[in-house]
């Protein structure tokens, strides 16, 4: 199946886009991680869409959706109204969903805010955390931020930013169909010939900034789905797996598994074996 776009989702006065594999299957909603685009997924939905109608999102600031310039529209539980957002453009009452690292823990938002509108989740990394003590200083410096804002963000063309972010990493390791459809799809054409990614580095950096803020943690107690965690065991994961499954234990109806040999971008690296692992878990229930 293709990917084509589907309907835009307004949330809160923005503009939200949407992409479709169509499939003759039930529904499966998946939400990308910081930085990226609902593209990001073509390698792995095309064989989901084979049994699931398969759907994704372009989170604000990111891809062709709106862009707010002010920090405060970037707190992550603005991310799970964009969520619910989408679910009412697509009529969607109720779906199976997986996301990966911010993806997934605005999925964990979205679906402890409205329960009823989620079955089975998939979670790839979420970025939760328990809540920091006080006082936290929001000034602070974040080096995920700092390294976002320094970001190169302008290539010479397509060529040149595949080659330039393929040889690094954590691009280095990424499948080159997903590489691709990343430079396709998430960067666009300037005026002047050049080749620019559509996530500014000072949007990406406001998302990390947010990434201790939200309620993420205590929302996972408060999720009613059959919910799967997955993890990687590779060095480029932020936590070790044993983190990860500590939060699946928090959920009512967790579930952990590690997938070995990959980091925190496993779905970029081994797309065919992280949709196998999302088809298996939903299809168990029924």
């Amino acid at each position: 199946m293709s990917m084509s776009t589907g309907p835009t989702a307004a949330s809160a006065d923005l503009q939200i886009a949407t992409v479709h594999w169509r499939g003759n299957g039930p529904p499966l909603l998946l939400a990308h991680a910081t930085g990226f685009c609902a593209a990001i997924w073509n390698r792995l939905a095309t064989p989901l869409s084979a049994r699931h109608d398969v759907f994704a999102y372009d989170q604000r600031g990111h891809g062709d959706s709106s862009k707010p310039v002010a920090a405060e529209a970037y707190a992550w539980e603005e991310y799970a109204r964009d969520c619910l957002a989408v679910l009412d453009a697509l009529g969607l009452d109720r779906v199976d969903a997986a996301g990966h690292s911010s993806g997934a823990a605005t999925l964990a938002l979205a679906a402890a805010q409205a329960p009823e509108r989620f079955g089975r989740l998939v979670l790839v990394e979420p970025i939760i955390f328990p809540p920091l003590p006080p006082p936290l200083d929001p000034t602070s410096s974040n080096p995920l931020a700092e390294g976002a804002r320094r970001r190169r963000m302008v290539f010479d063309s397509a060529e040149d930013m595949c080659t330039r972010l393929g040889s690094k990493p954590p691009l280095d390791g990424w499948d080159r169909d997903v590489l691709d459809d990343y430079v396709t799809y998430g960067s666009f054409d300037r005026d002047d010939g050049r080749r620019e990614l559509k996530c500014p580095g000072e949007i990406e950096a406001f998302m990390y900034e947010h990434s201790v803020h939200h309620r993420g943690y205590d929302a996972l107690c408060e999720l009613e789905s059959e919910t799967l965690v997955l993890a990687g065991d590779g060095p480029d994961s932020p936590m070790p797996p044993s983190y990860w499954q500590q939060l699946s234990e928090r959920i009512p109806k967790g579930s952990f598994d590690v997938l070995t040999g990959l980091g925190h971008f496993a779905p970029m690296q081994d797309p065919d074996r992280v949709q196998r692992a999302i088809a298996d878990f939903v299809e168990a229930g029924g």
